[in-house]
């Protein structure tokens, strides 16, 4: 009966927050203060993070709450040519802006690009100071932070709109910031999205059904203890199996496992997605209203060919949904951290390089 009503949980969830984002219904158990969270980010996080590059900022959302943003300035490659537009990156649930700052960030900022990684609300570098008050953020108010960062960095100008680039739940995020959701009004708000082994538009019901007839009720009861008793951040070979290939050392997974665990926090108010799903914004259910509204908008989906959380029928549903083939991988979910990185992130390289050689020549000519 357990099993049953906590499988019950996670179905009803909404697989944006429980594959990508983790079932957060659980506080957790140790919630670091402000005085540890400053501490700590002061010493050895913020010594790797400096020797990545990786500047640290803390932006005010106007309600008491402190955004972390992590960020790195792109390479000047060519005098006589245009900075590239910056990339904003969004991660998942257990994850904060530092797995974007551990490799990719810096590759990329090689190859020019200027690029943010902000914490959402409620992980532990961006703790909710409502969090003892209220139940979990919203994901619309995951958005307005996120549209009051791009408005504090000045990147709503026409000339400096975004790419943006979101992992798992983060795609949610994006997929609902570019639907118009916020208290802001809707407009043209980036270049271009790429979401990164994404949860679905729908939500996890389809998903969870194909899980149980294909795979069983063990991959259902490892990914329910994974997210709502957090053993995925406890568990190092569970960590593995959610996030990492097999090839990854025991010693890259434990590090990473590490800083998962601090970030195993309830950031994310599951109903606030089942009843706002992007899907529930398209035409027919088949494509966004805000890619038809936007024909412009460059888009890219990835998935990974062994992600163990997000299957490749729910990739491939989230690019129809989006207008755009699919793009598959070698790997792991975490395809920013796996072992095949760098391969990774040279396809977002060249989807870039794509499509802004495409927009310079046509403004060329």
């Amino acid at each position: 009966a357990g099993l049953c009503i906590l499988v019950k949980i996670w179905a009803e969830a909404s697989y944006t927050a429980s594959v990508a984002s983790g079932l957060h219904s659980c506080q957790p158990l140790i919630r670091p203060t402000s005085g540890q969270i400053s501490a700590f980010t002061s010493s050895l996080h913020m010594r790797r993070l400096v020797r990545r590059k990786a500047r640290e900022e803390s932006f005010d959302m106007g309600d008491g709450f402190r955004m972390q943003v992590l960020s790195e300035d792109g390479k000047k490659l060519d005098l006589h040519s245009p900075q590239p537009p910056p990339l904003v990156f969004i991660h998942g649930s257990f994850h904060s802006a530092w797995c974007w700052a551990e490799k990719w960030m810096g590759y990329l900022a090689e190859k020019g690009y200027p690029s943010y990684a902000i914490s959402l609300r409620g992980t532990a570098w961006s703790p909710d100071p409502l969090a003892k008050d209220v139940r979990a953020p919203s994901v619309e108010q995951h958005v307005v932070d996120l549209l009051r960062f791009l408005r504090l960095k000045n990147l709503t100008d026409p000339q400096r709109l975004p790419i943006i680039i979101a992992h798992s739940f983060g795609g949610i995020v994006a997929m609902k910031a570019l639907e118009g959701s916020g208290r802001e009004g809707a407009s043209r708000r980036a270049q271009g999205v790429a979401l990164l082994c994404s949860v679905p538009p729908y939500g996890n019901g389809p998903m969870t059904k194909r899980f149980m007839e294909s795979r069983g009720w063990r991959t259902v009861w490892d990914i329910t203890r994974g997210f709502v008793l957090k053993d995925g951040s406890k568990d190092a070979a569970l960590c593995k199996k959610f996030f990492f290939s097999e090839e990854m050392s025991e010693d890259e997974v434990e590090k990473h496992r590490t800083r998962i665990q601090q970030d195993a926090n309830p950031f994310f108010d599951l109903n606030s997605v089942s009843r706002r799903l992007p899907s529930l914004h398209s035409r027919e259910s088949v494509v966004s209203d805000w890619v038809v509204g936007n024909p412009s908008l460059e888009r890219l989906v990835v998935g990974a060919s062994d992600d163990f959380l997000v299957d490749h029928k729910g990739i491939q549903d989230t690019a129809q949904f989006l207008g755009v083939p699919p793009l598959f991988v070698k790997g792991a979910h975490d395809v920013m951290l796996d072992v095949g990185w760098k391969e990774n992130a040279n396809v977002i390289a060249d989807w870039l390089e794509g499509f802004l050689s495409t927009k310079s020549s046509n403004q060329t000519n």
